[in-house]
């Protein structure tokens, strides 16, 4: 602590000897993921202060779960201390927070993990070894499964297709197209695997309804937009220089925002001029690194990316240095078209992959070639692209009768 403070801090009176050296250990592990001083000396502070409101509450240490860190967020608001002008959190809270996650992590405080049902357990388990899906994809089943034990009960043997159909059909009365075909996905598949364990009659998946896919045209960015975004990401800067590799791995190679922010040292081969991707069903490809995305990763990696020990390409800008997840990669592509100030149909990193296909079709590429950049499993999903060439349809589509063509 004496790297942090020079003079003693008037808290430490009210502390024990215990929770002194439960600071001491908070204050070290801010040292060692890299927190600046003055940021390690706001969280540590904000630690004395909620070891001392413990006290005076009488609670004590191993009661600052989640829900002793929400009476600690009462007491501040009632004193006007627990958030800024601005709306943002004053650090006497988030160091309060940051302290709490510690205890949990050191095993001080219980973890709070709520119980899974043990038919849900193993279908993720099942999901995992025999799907070979990714855990995103096992927690975008989770809660749908969760509902229908919780619906229909934990004997599969008694479910029966009209009960099946009914708690599909009484979901999709609150959801949207898109999240309904994640409901019936993910029941489909739960019954899959209970056919597969032998729980249910055999054919009872084909009782799910099917929910039509949508006809739009997929959205895209011209070339000259693209361009315009890539060119407004500042190599001068650390949060410039890192978007700027991100957009051109979504631009140029029409990644996903999870294969980027996967994205490890071991996946770039630079003598070959190659990347290493695990896609969707751990499916491997290998594809091309483009020069510029090659350069624009170098730069990063070798400029401003922080010197610690990760295999995460991307990480993150401010202490803790942990590598990024999908949501910043999304995060990075709406950043990068705002300041562009590009008038785009949507702001996600998924109209880069759009835009991908798009200009690879137009340049001549067939849909096979485009199906193998973008690692599609089947040639169904990438003809979709093919709509988006409105100027050559023209020439095909035949005239209504009666009515002038276009």
């Amino acid at each position: 602590m004496d790297a942090l403070f020079k003079d003693k801090i008037k808290l430490d009176k009210f502390l024990s000897d215990a929770q002194r050296g439960w600071v001491e250990r908070f204050g070290c592990s801010l040292r060692d993921k890299h927190f600046s001083r003055v940021a390690a000396q706001h969280h540590v502070r904000g630690a004395k202060r909620v070891l001392c409101w413990a006290n005076y509450t009488g609670i004590g240490i191993e009661s600052l779960n989640s829900k002793g860190i929400a009476r600690y967020a009462d007491a501040l608001e009632a004193r006007g201390k627990l958030r800024y002008r601005d709306g943002h959190y004053t650090m006497a809270f988030r160091g309060a927070r940051r302290f709490a996650a510690f205890l949990s992590e050191a095993g001080m405080i219980p973890a709070a993990g709520v119980e899974r049902p043990a038919l849900l357990k193993e279908f993720n388990n099942w999901m995992r070894s025999h799907r070979g899906v990714t855990e995103s994809t096992v927690e975008r089943y989770r809660p749908v499964i969760e509902c229908l034990l919780k619906v229909l009960g934990d004997e599969p043997e008694c479910y029966d297709s009209k009960k099946l159909r009914d708690f599909v059909l009484n979901l999709a009365k609150r959801r949207s197209a898109t999240s309904t075909k994640n409901v019936t996905t993910a029941v489909r598949m739960f019954l899959r695997f209970l056919i597969a364990t032998k729980r249910c009659r055999f054919g009872l998946e084909a009782c799910i309804p099917a929910i039509p896919a949508s006809r739009r045209l997929p959205s895209y960015l011209s070339v000259d937009a693209i361009e315009r975004i890539i060119a407004a990401c500042p190599k001068t800067t650390q949060i410039g220089a890192r978007d700027r590799a991100i957009v051109l791995l979504l631009a140029r190679l029409g990644l996903r925002a999870s294969d980027v922010a996967g994205l490890k040292f071991r996946d770039v081969d630079w003598k070959q001029g190659t990347i290493t991707l695990l896609g969707k069903n751990r499916r491997e490809a290998r594809l091309p690194l483009p020069s510029d995305v090659g350069n624009a990763l170098l730069r990063y990696i070798t400029r401003w990316r922080p010197k610690i020990n990760n295999e995460a390409i991307f990480l993150r800008t401010a202490a803790p240095f942990v590598a990024i997840g999908r949501p910043s990669v999304t995060a990075t592509a709406r950043r990068a078209i705002e300041r562009a100030g590009v008038d785009s149909p949507s702001h996600g990193a998924h109209i880069f992959r759009h835009s991908a296909a798009n200009g690879m079709l137009r340049a001549g590429a067939s849909l096979q070639e485009i199906g193998l950049i973008l690692r599609h499993a089947s040639i169904e999903a990438t003809q979709r692209y093919a709509q988006v060439d409105t100027d050559l349809l023209r020439l095909v589509v035949r005239p209504w009768p009666g009515v002038e063509p276009c």
